[in-house]
This record gives structure tokens, C-alpha cells and sequence, in this order.
């Protein structure tokens, strides 16, 4: 048995979300935890114990092995002092409060915003009493890249852990911040966290199929949100959704209640809903799988793909047609920004 005093919730936060990474694992609860997770691998079985005092339990049968170690290595790389080892497990139990029951989560920052929708009297950080789903997409502004949408199922366990980590709106990080950021979200999250990518190739051929049928880029961002809402309410079930707003709400609204799943979802749309910290955590997934796309198609094609839509990224455009070809230009690049005119005067005027 190896146990651990995790005295601060950042540190509990940051052990849970690398226990949830490095296995396969089942979950079930247990009086004065605030989770229990059971790993077996190779006939080796280990459960961990996180409770509610701050001690952490690694208890495997018998003597270690290897996923034994492997759990113990990583709790201790993400961030847990030193563990003490007690014997063969037969220790005593040590002294635990009782549970709390989480109230009301605030976000970073909070303090220094107004809680609540400007003209919808909606409160962004806690709109519905029952958990509920967050949606947020990138790449929607950046001529290179595709287009991703997340969405985060959240109650309160997952919100206390995305507020410890410090989780917020995407684009108040680094790139650096964000990755790392992301690997939590989705270790904590698990299946309750999809995302949609629609890389640049099929994304032009959706927006001129939706031109061709009289619709705009928001129909497309909307089916976008739509396919990661539901993916998530596939695997659990929600009933209530918070949506950074885009032009006019209906698109998404219509979207979702286009599907039988999804008909009787309550549907709520802000303006910066990424103060919500499950809009927040989509934005960082799905800023994420736009850097690993954008990362990938880098090495690929041998050239530097810049975020955004400036002079820097119209000079790369250039550079790309002058290797690869104008033809090529679809695979890594949205077609319908104005940059595409200004590097191949002969093309459409993007709508």
C-alpha cells in the first residue's frame, strides 16, 4: 500500500485527471471518497482511494507490480510528494471527514464580471440546476486549419476539478497552457467530452454545398456544435446545453431539434459563454485538436501554417501555392476567406 497527503485541491485535481489518463479502469463510490478508482491489468488489480481529507490510497493484492508502479509513477510525475509506504495493507484507515456536498462552482476571475447574461438575465456560470453540456469551436476565424467543436458533459465533481485546474476560456492561454490544459480536461471528462473536426478539404465542400442551398457559414458551425452535443448525449444523458453565441440563435436551436434525441434539450445561447467553465473546457479541447491538426499538416507539407487570417498568413499562402500548387490550396486552407482572392486573383469572391 502506498498512500499520499494531497493537501491542496490544485494537487488532488492534478493527480486525479493522471490516474484517469493511464488506464483502463472502473469507477464506483465509496463512504468519505471523493472517488474511487479500480485498475486491473495482467491480473494485477490496484484500487485508489482519494478521500475527502486529502489522503490518497494506492492498494494493490499481494506484493507490487507493475501496474502498481506504473500508477505510483504517475501519481508522483503529476506533481504528489513522495508516497509512504504502509505495509502490506493492513494499516489502519486514517482519520476522514465527512463529505461536503459541492454548492455553487465560480470561475477564475469571476469576481471581476458580471455573473449574468447582459439581456437574457441567465446566469453564464451556473445556468442550469442539473448537470449539463458546454459547446464551443475553433479554427472558425483561422484561414489554415480546420474547424473543430467540443462538447463537455459537467456536473459538480467535474466542474470543482476544471475550476482547481484552473480552467478557462481558450484563448486567455498560450498554446502551451492550452495543450497541457486539454490532456486534463480529457482525462477527467473521458467519453463525456467529443469533438467534431471537419479538416479543410471536407469543410470547403460543406460550406459550398450550404451556399449552394441559400445557407451560410452559421448553419455550418451550427451542424458542427449539433454532431458534438450529440455524440455526448449518446453516451449520457443531459437535458440542458449552453452555447457561445453566433449570429442569429435559431441555427443551433434548429439543429438540435432537428434530432429525436435532442428535441426536448434546453438550449441556451450567450454571448462569451466561455465564462462557463464547461464552454471553457470545450474551447480548450477544441483548440487543441486544431493545433494537432495545424501541427501535423506543418510537418507534411514542410511549411509553417500560421493561425489567424493577417499579411503573415496570406505571405504562407503564397509560399504554399509556389510548392504544392494552387490546387492543393484546399487541403489546408479555408477557401472562402478573403485571403484566398488576394493569392489567387482569379478565384470566387468568398461570400
Amino acid at each position: 500500500m502506498r498512500k499520499y497527503a494531497l493537501a491542496s485541491p490544485s494537487a488532488r485535481a492534478r493527480v486525479e485527471a493522471a490516474l484517469r489518463a493511464t488506464g483502463d479502469h472502473t469507477e464506483r463510490p465509496e463512504q468519505s471518497c471523493a472517488y474511487r478508482l479500480d485498475f486491473m491489468a495482467g491480473g494485477e488489480r490496484v484500487a485508489v482511494k482519494q478521500y475527502t481529507s486529502g489522503t490518497l490510497f494506492l492498494q494493490g493484492a499481494g506484493s507490487t507490480g507493475p501496474l502498481f508502479e506504473r500508477l505510483v509513477a504517475a501519481v508522483e510525475q503529476a506533481g504528489a510528494p513522495p508516497g509512504t509506504a504502509t505495509g502490506n495493507g493492513s494499516g489502519a484507515t486514517p482519520a476522514v471527514l465527512a463529505p461536503v456536498p459541492l454548492g455553487k462552482v465560480s470561475t477564475p476571475g469571476s469576481q471581476s464580471r458580471a455573473p449574468r447574461g447582459a439581456s437574457t438575465g441567465v446566469d453564464v456560470e451556473r445556468p442550469f440546476d442539473q448537470p449539463w453540456i458546454g459547446s464551443d469551436e475553433s479554427g472558425k476565424g483561422d484561414y489554415f486549419g480546420p474547424l473543430v467543436a467540443c462538447a463537455v458533459w459537467v456536473d459538480d465533481r467535474t466542474l470543482e476539478l476544471l475550476d482547481t485546474l484552473g480552467v478557462r476560456d481558450s484563448k486567455a492561454l498560450t498554446d502551451t497552457q492550452n495543450r497541457r490544459l486539454a490532456q486534463d480536461v480529457r482525462a477527467i471528462c473521458g467519453d463525456r467530452c467529443a469533438e467534431v473536426l471537419i479538416a479543410p478539404e471536407r469543410y470547403n465542400q460543406m460550406y459550398d454545398q450550404f451556399r449552394a442551398e441559400g445557407k451560410n457559414l452559421n448553419t455550418l458551425l451550427a451542424w458542427c456544435h449539433a454532431r458534438a452535443i450529440d455524440a455526448v448525449i449518446e453516451r449520457v444523458p443531459c437535458l440542458n446545453v449552453i452555447v457561445d453565441q453566433f449570429a442569429d440563435a435559431r441555427y443551433i436551436q434548429e439543429r438540435l431539434r432537428a434530432r429525436d434525441r435532442t428535441r426536448s434539450l434546453e438550449v441556451v445561447q450567450l454571448p462569451r459563454a466561455e465564462a462557463n467553465l464547461a464552454v471553457a473546457a470545450a474551447s480548450i479541447v477544441a483548440r487543441d485538436g486544431f493545433l494537432n491538426w495545424l501541427a501535423v499538416a506543418e510537418r507534411r507539407h514542410g511549411l509553417r501554417l500560421p493561425k489567424g487570417a493577417s499579411s503573415e498568413v496570406e505571405a504562407a499562402a503564397r509560399a504554399f501555392v509556389a510548392r504544392h500548387g494552387a490546387a492543393a490550396l484546399g487541403a489546408v486552407a479555408k477557401l472562402h476567406f478573403k485571403t484566398t482572392q488576394r493569392v489567387l486573383p482569379g478565384a470566387q469572391a468568398p461570400a
